[in-house]
């Protein structure tokens, strides 16, 4: 399974990213890609954000890479209209995912199911560039409480409302660092999968994120890793391209590969 989610993120034109975006899917890391995320990317000014979205489908039509899913990391916090309103602009499937805040009201959680019944949906509950000091002192939890504390109030809210009509949860993934993880299999189990951004690898300059791991743990967790410059930049002050880091972190999963099959 391919679990490796793409951050298309600090492009200064769309063309740009998409061009980024074949390069990598046909390098040796481009088999791991199973989503590219989008962010900024969809403030691009040079292209629309609905039509990058419909020229990244041709792109991956192009390499043969249809079976890639896209996600729409938005981070939509707003009311329920707008949160509808939002993704009509954009051709939404089943290979579509958006990420929402916990303050959006349930109301609004559950319209965009009814008016999107392919959607995914994945939760974030506290960003990662957030140090569990901070979110202490501000949420008085742990992050993984604070996570878990979202989760099982949205989803009682959630089944309330549904009623008999309640088949499944309301969320498809989970946003968190992979020092979250554990505990939220514990508390859980595996309704969710979980997307992790932060991997940073030993080779590669620290960024905002405070909550990072290596991307070898992160397929010992099984989570969807966020990876961004890592194989889109490599790290050009210390020497390293991107062609070497992609190299670098596809021997770092091909050694999870030979672990599990008893090389």
């Amino acid at each position: 399974m391919a679990r490796i989610m793409l951050a298309i993120d600090n492009f200064g034109t769309g063309d740009s990213a998409l061009k980024k975006i074949k390069e990598v899917l046909f390098s040796k890391i481009g088999e791991e890609v199973g989503w590219i995320k989008l962010n900024d990317i969809l403030h691009i000014r040079d292209l629309p954000s609905p039509e990058f979205f419909d020229n990244l489908y041709t792109v991956l039509k192009e390499v043969g890479r249809e079976d890639i899913c896209i996600l729409l990391d938005m981070k939509l916090a707003d009311v329920t209209s707008t949160l509808v309103n939002v993704l009509k602009h954009y051709s939404i499937g089943s290979s579509t995912m958006v990420t929402l805040r916990e303050s959006c009201s349930m109301n609004g959680y559950v319209n965009l199911k009814e008016s999107f019944p392919d959607l995914k949906i994945s939760l974030v509950s506290l960003l990662t560039d957030i140090k569990p000091d901070e979110c202490q002192r501000r949420y008085g939890m742990t992050p993984p409480m604070k996570i878990a504390n979202d989760i099982t109030n949205l989803e009682l809210e959630y089944k309330e409302i549904m009623g008999n009509d309640w088949n499944k949860p309301l969320f498809d993934f989970i946003v968190c660092s992979t020092s979250e993880v554990d505990l939220l299999r514990k508390i859980f189990g595996d309704i969710y999968n979980f997307m992790c951004p932060g991997i940073q690898d030993k080779w590669m300059k620290k960024n905002h994120q405070t909550r990072v791991s290596s991307i070898l743990n992160a397929y010992k967790l099984g989570i969807y890793p966020v990876i961004g410059s890592q194989i889109l930049t490599g790290n050009p002050s210390e020497g390293i391209s991107p062609e070497q880091s992609r190299e670098l972190t596809r021997l770092e999963i091909e050694k999870y590969v030979n672990r599990i099959i008893g090389r």
